[in-house]
C-alpha cells in the first residue's frame, strides 16, 4: 500500500517552493527542457496538440527578426535592441516571445486546435519555437512517486513550483490547492472528494440547509480571500532562504 503525504488543515497554508526550507525540499526534482520533445517529455505541452505542429510553426518562424532599432509599440512602451538614453526599452527577445504566441495561437487555432488550447500551447512553447532564444527555462516539480497526497488544508505553491505529481489526490472539505503562477501541472491517477461523515456534519451546515433566511452562524467563514492567502503564504515563508 502506498503512504500519504498529509496537508493538515492549520491557520497557515502550507507553502510548497524551491527553498531548502520548504517541506516540499526532499521531493523537489529540476530539469531544465532544451527542446520541444523535452517539453512533450514533461508534460508542459498537451498530449492533443501533435509535436509536428510546434516544429511546423518553428520552421515558419526561423526568419523572423526584431528590427535593430527604436520604435513604438502602442502602449506597451518602446522597444530597442541597443541603449538609447532616456528610453526605457523592453528587451527584443520578449518582443519576439509577444510575436511568436500571437502566430503560434493563431496558426494552431487554423490547424482546428481550441483557442484556449492553443493560446495556452503558445505561451507555454513560446521560448522554444522562437528565433530569439533567451535563457532556458528550469522546470521544478514536486514529485511524490509513491505516495498518495491528501488534502485537507490550504497548499500553496509558489510561482517558482510548475507541477506536482502524486499517485491519487484526495481533498477534504477544506482541501485547496493554491498555485500562484497562472499555469501548473497536476499529475495523478485519481483525483477525488472525502464526504464527511453524517455525524461529523456541522451544526452550521445543519442550519445552512433549513429553508428560510439564515442568520449570521458562530464558527461559519468563506473561503479566504486571495489577498488574504498571499498575505499568509508571505508570512509563512518570510525568513526561509
Amino acid at each position: 500500500m502506498p503512504g500519504t503525504y498529509v496537508i493538515e488543515e492549520t491557520h497557515n497554508p502550507v507553502v510548497f517552493s524551491d527553498s531548502p526550507d520548504s517541506p516540499a525540499a526532499d521531493f523537489l526534482v529540476e530539469e531544465r527542457p532544451r527542446s520541444i520533445r523535452d517539453l512533450y517529455r514533461l508534460g508542459i505541452i498537451h498530449p492533443a496538440i501533435p509535436e509536428d505542429d510546434l516544429h511546423d510553426i518553428q520552421r515558419s518562424l526561423e526568419h523572423s527578426v526584431v528590427p535593430d532599432v527604436v520604435f513604438s509599440e502602442g502602449n506597451h512602451g518602446v522597444v530597442s535592441a541597443r541603449t538609447v538614453q532616456g528610453v526605457a526599452a523592453i528587451p527584443p527577445e520578449v518582443v519576439m516571445a509577444r510575436e511568436v504566441i500571437s502566430r503560434a495561437t493563431a496558426m494552431l487555432i487554423a490547424r482546428g486546435h481550441p483557442p484556449a488550447l492553443a493560446r495556452l500551447t503558445a505561451e507555454k512553447g513560446a521560448r522554444f519555437i522562437s528565433p530569439v532564444r533567451d535563457a532556458f527555462p528550469v522546470w521544478r516539480e514536486v514529485r511524490f512517486p509513491n505516495l498518495d497526497l491528501e488534502v485537507r488544508g490550504l497548499l500553496f505553491l509558489k510561482r517558482s513550483i510548475n507541477a506536482l505529481t502524486a499517485l491519487n489526490v484526495r481533498f477534504h472539505e477544506h482541501g485547496w490547492i493554491f498555485p500562484e503562477s497562472s499555469h501548473f501541472l497536476l499529475t495523478c491517477n485519481e483525483m477525488v472528494g472525502v464526504p464527511r461523515k453524517p455525524w461529523e456534519v456541522p451544526l452550521v451546515m445543519q442550519e445552512m440547509s433549513k429553508p428560510g433566511p439564515h442568520p449570521p452562524i458562530a464558527g461559519y467563514t468563506d473561503r479566504l480571500s486571495v489577498a488574504e492567502i498571499f498575505a499568509r503564504a508571505e508570512a509563512v515563508t518570510a525568513t526561509w532562504r
